[in-house]
């Protein structure tokens, strides 16, 4: 996956820049949505996230959420955790399985959010070379980081 840094088109600038759960803003605007797990296990880091972290490898969790009526794909997200053993304060993110993870992440009160970068990610899993507009963050949280990556696959 390769990330090309560039400010949001219009259309999405709201999206790009919320600073709340975006698994709601899709309920909000989708109706129910449910959460295809494609991928969790340790694997390499993206150029990015090796920048953020300064780690090659880290824990990767891989999702799709998808709008339960119409099973329409509408965010590809990865979920990238460096260091990942029970002592790290992220480890219950890697037991939530098909549950959203901004159903856990913005119920916890001990985490410090980072700058969102927004561009264009391509060569996404199940998406081919089609380059999709998205953003990334580090989050922090007792002096460890995790980085999440969402992509808008409702938006062309």
């Amino acid at each position: 996956m390769n990330w090309q840094p560039a400010p949001p088109p219009p259309a999405l600038r709201d999206w790009v820049e919320a600073d709340d759960s975006l698994t709601q803003r899709l309920r909000h605007q989708f109706g129910e949505v449910m959460v295809q797990l494609l991928h969790q296990a340790d694997a390499p880091a993206t150029d990015y996230e090796q920048t953020a972290t300064g780690h090659d490898m880290g824990w990767v969790r891989t999702v799709i959420l998808r709008a339960c009526a119409t099973d329409q794909p509408l965010l590809w997200a990865r979920t990238f955790i460096p260091g990942l053993d029970t002592t790290n304060p992220w480890f219950p993110l890697s037991q939530i399985g098909e549950k959203p993870l901004g159903e856990v992440l913005f119920g916890l009160s001990d985490v410090q959010k980072g700058a969102i970068r927004s561009g264009q990610f391509s060569g996404l899993e199940n998406f081919g070379g089609t380059p999709r507009w998205g953003r990334w963050r580090p989050w922090s949280r007792q002096g460890r980081i995790m980085i999440l990556t969402e992509v808008f696959l409702f938006h062309e």
